[in-house]
């Protein structure tokens, strides 16, 4: 029921970053953070390969590539206007396993020696990063349910669990806002900036679209939020 492109998308991404960028407070770190799936399909078979599931997407998977990268530079150039250091991580997810690491790749080589700029290609898929007294954690959410990441983040970074005491988890992957608190960290959901598409409409799947910046207090944990939601523009019904 919504009309929904490249460049409509390119269009309505870029106008949430930078409201999220005026409204973030002043900050010595940016972290750009991909959750997973920054594309709806990984190749021209316009298919999920675990599942077999059809997608809807903008003709040419080279035409997807191409606006998502000039998105994302763009982000990491407005980001800088913002902040003195940058980090980028993009997560893979389970529709964009090759695409997310070719964007990491590309970003990487194109901010090469860049004083002010890291593009995290890591190639695993979590991410941990520690802010003095805390310590984030992200994956998609489709190999590993949130509720047992806390787990993996004190198995795999026990001296940075030891030395924080404030800890997150974000993930994407169901589309929806859900907190799960396991082991006092809590795990949260965040909601996808796209519409649905004819499957997901399809089989009734309802959630909220939008896309947010969280400010972390190296000391105290999560300072405060900024989130922008994007209402759905859905055709009028013929009378």
């Amino acid at each position: 029921g919504e009309d929904y492109d490249l460049t409509i998308a390119e269009g309505l991404v870029r106008g949430v970053v930078a409201q999220l960028f005026e409204r973030a407070p002043d900050a010595g770190h940016a972290v750009l953070l991909g959750l997973g799936d920054i594309t709806h399909a990984d190749d021209e078979t316009a298919q999920t390969q675990r599942s077999g599931n059809r997608l809807d997407v903008d003709t040419r998977h080279q035409k997807v590539l191409t606006a998502t990268i000039r998105l994302l530079l763009w982000a990491v150039e407005r980001a800088l206007d913002r902040f003195p250091k940058v980090t980028v991580r993009l997560l893979k997810g389970n529709h964009d396993e090759q695409t997310a690491a070719a964007l990491s790749v590309a970003l990487g080589v194109f901010f090469e020696g860049h004083p002010r700029v890291t593009v995290d290609a890591d190639p695993g898929l979590w991410w941990f990063f520690r802010h003095g007294r805390v310590l984030l954690g992200a994956t998609h959410g489709h190999t590993v349910k949130a509720d047992a990441m806390p787990g993996v983040m004190a198995a795999e970074r026990p001296e940075d669990w030891g030395r924080t005491v404030h800890r997150y988890i974000l993930h994407g992957h169901l589309h929806h806002r859900r907190v799960i608190e396991s082991l006092g960290v809590p795990a949260e959901c965040f909601q996808s900036p796209a519409p649905k598409d004819a499957y997901h409409a399809g089989a009734g799947y309802v959630s909220g679209r939008s896309m947010v910046a969280i400010t972390y207090h190296a000391e105290r944990g999560e300072w405060g939020r900024a989130q922008v939601n994007i209402p759905g523009h859905r055709r009028e019904a013929a009378e």
